[in-house]
């Protein structure tokens, strides 16, 4: 080779976006420039150098390439119904689901409909290799773990499954029992119709080669996150209440905790500390959002941070996940300055309002903590920029609070490698496309709305 000659960027190496042409998804890298033609049904983002694809509602893996790493052979229908964390009653089957009146809309857009945007329905973290497993679903068997050849390193058996962290990753079977009072609606209000017993699903964690490490005696169980390595689970149930879930062939109900206690342990399941919450998010910036019913019913206000010492921070309508953020400006001579900000929601008046606040419920901003709460919506921030909802349209703010990216937009996504994905609608036209750190769009597409 020359001495004059550059080095060549390796396909691993490039990041690529995903993209809807005619109803189909393919990639383009930063530059807009098409890198996998679009022919799936739907794609996934590329992680570890490998995405997810979708061809007649099978799925595989592709790489960077856009050859199939993992030939599509297993089912995206159970994943866009039920996620991870359940087993159905009945395996419907492709054809089934296409007759059925009552089928989750996102569901029958998929199945029915070429879609026009990047992200049809939702797609869980569990879809992709960590630790060189992936979660599967085998009909009428459940949940297992396939390795990057696609072979099957643990055999499907579980009624939910998780991603890998630290070695462990949760899952559940369905062996547990719970006794509960069946409530009737009556004059006086409800009363109990006698006792009733469910099966209700145990949950603990495997190693990577399929055995026990903390056996299924848990009632709920998270995959461990943070640099620690923590994990929030639930030991018991005190109390139950119904409420409605959808369901592809009939309304049912589902069960959920109420005035519980959750447990954060380690991965030698040491408890370290116990939160008053309902549910407990996975820790994120060493923080974790807490949801507790009766504190959102008689409060005025149900949700509240855990940070990794198991101290609570403030109590609010609504938390989104932790940030943490890199002030490149304010840089002290050991280098740049990095803090964590949390997202709230919070009553300013009679509307609530969604910003950022420091952990000890100061404003970040320089300006009072309530003229910081104006956003309508908003999410984390991603590379410098957080996308917030500003009058019906999305914009972007730098970490000083400063407009980074007028709204002008309808959705707009997490920044990735300098691109984020967002729509725009200008009268009966439909843009979608990314855009850069700048605003301006580098590649889109544009449909006709009636």
């Amino acid at each position: 080779m020359s001495e004059f000659s550059c080095k060549q960027t390796k396909p691993d190496d490039i990041t690529l976006f995903p993209i809807v042409v005619n109803g189909k998804m393919g990639f383009i890298d930063s530059t807009g420039a098409i890198k996998i033609k679009p022919i799936f049904d739907y794609v996934t983002i590329f992680h570890k150098g490998l995405a997810v694809a979708v061809v007649d509602s099978n799925y595989g893996y592709i790489n960077k390439t856009g050859e199939w790493v993992i030939k599509p052979r297993f089912s995206i229908i159970h994943h866009i119904l039920y996620g991870t964390n359940s087993i159905p009653q009945k395996d419907y089957t492709y054809e089934e689901l296409k007759t059925m009146d009552s089928i989750h809309s996102v569901f029958k857009k998929f199945l029915k409909t070429p879609h026009d945007t990047v992200f049809p329905y939702g797609i869980t973290i569990e879809f992709f290799f960590v630790r060189g497993l992936a979660v599967f679903y085998q009909n009428g068997k459940g949940y297992g773990y396939i390795n990057q050849d696609g072979n099957i390193v643990i055999n499907p058996q579980f009624s939910s499954a998780g991603v890998f962290s630290g070695g462990l990753a949760p899952v559940s079977l369905l062996n547990g029992k719970l006794t509960y009072d069946e409530p009737v609606d009556t004059l006086f209000g409800f009363r109990s119709a006698g006792k009733r017993v469910i099966t209700v699903p145990k949950y603990g964690y495997i190693d990577t080669t399929g055995k026990w490490v903390i056996k299924p005696t848990y009632d709920y169980a998270n995959y461990f996150s943070g640099k620690e390595k923590k994990a929030s689970v639930f030991l018991e149930y005190k109390t139950l209440q119904k409420v409605y879930i959808y369901s592809p062939k009939k309304d049912t109900n589902k069960f959920y905790n109420y005035d519980s206690k959750g447990l954060i342990i380690n991965p030698q399941n040491q408890i370290l500390f116990s939160v008053n919450a309902d549910r407990i998010s996975y820790f994120s910036s060493g923080y974790a959002i807490c949801e507790n019913d009766k504190k959102q019913e008689f409060l005025g206000g149900g949700y509240s941070y855990v940070d990794s010492t198991g101290k609570t921070i403030g109590y609010f309508i609504g938390c989104k996940r932790a940030s943490y953020v890199i002030d490149k400006n304010n840089a002290s001579s050991n280098g740049s300055k990095a803090y964590i900000l949390l997202l709230v929601k919070h009553m300013i008046g009679d509307s609530a309002k969604w910003g950022f606040i420091k952990p000890d419920l100061t404003s970040p901003f320089g300006v009072a903590v309530n003229e910081i709460f104006k956003y309508d919506d908003a999410v984390s921030f991603s590379e410098g920029l957080a996308a917030v909802k500003i009058n019906d349209q999305w914009g972007y703010i730098d970490i000083f609070g400063n407009l980074a990216i007028n709204p002008n937009f309808t959705f707009a996504g997490f920044f990735n490698h300098g691109l984020a994905y967002v729509e725009q609608t200008s009268g009966n036209l439909k843009i979608y496309g990314y855009i850069n750190k700048k605003g301006v769009l580098i590649w889109h597409r544009q449909i006709v709305k009636f």
